[in-house]
């Protein structure tokens, strides 16, 4: 035989009929890896609790970047024309900043569920460290080479970290 033939083979052909494709789960090597994987809390994430910190996070976004707190100063350090943000394509940056403002608790969520959370203390912890490990980190060097400055750096990474804060409390308090 060919190392292909047994492709052919009518027993093959309907054993693998009745053994549905699931990403290659099916070897005993996947299978053992899967158990020797810690067990998941049974909990699931609270997809109000998501949505409702999505919604404070856009809100909390429109104040820091409004007249009342950053505006003046973020415009002058991201060196924006204020004429120039009222053109053609705002409706693209809003759907946007919104879309992002669910991602960030939904994936908070999903943190806080893995880790067990069960305090505020706990849940801002862990919020804390994504920040800092996740956008920060990732942030700074960007800043950095595009000669930003600190200022922008501070306004942009402050705004996140305030809604890593208040997403954690929520999503701890409201279960």
């Amino acid at each position: 035989l060919r190392p292909h033939d047994d492709l052919h083979d009518p027993t093959r052909i309907r054993q693998k009929r009745r053994m549905p494709y699931n990403g290659g789960m099916n070897t005993p090597d996947a299978v053992a890896t899967m158990a020797a994987l810690p067990h998941l809390p049974d909990e699931h994430l609270n997809y109000l609790a998501v949505l409702v910190c999505g919604v404070l996070s856009f809100v909390l976004g429109g104040a820091w970047y409004s007249p009342l707190l950053f505006a003046k100063l973020w415009m002058r350090t991201a060196k924006l024309d204020p004429q120039r943000m009222k053109m053609k394509g705002g409706g693209m940056m809003y759907a946007t900043a919104a879309v992002t403002a669910l991602l960030v608790p939904l994936a908070l969520a999903y943190l806080l569920m893995l880790a067990r959370a069960s305090t505020p203390v706990e849940a801002l912890r862990i919020a804390w460290t994504a920040w800092l490990g996740f956008t920060v980190a990732a942030t700074a060097a960007d800043y950095a080479f595009l000669r930003r400055g600190v200022a922008l750096f501070a306004i942009n990474n402050g705004l996140h970290f305030c809604t890593f804060s208040l997403s954690a409390i929520v999503l701890t308090i409201w279960r």
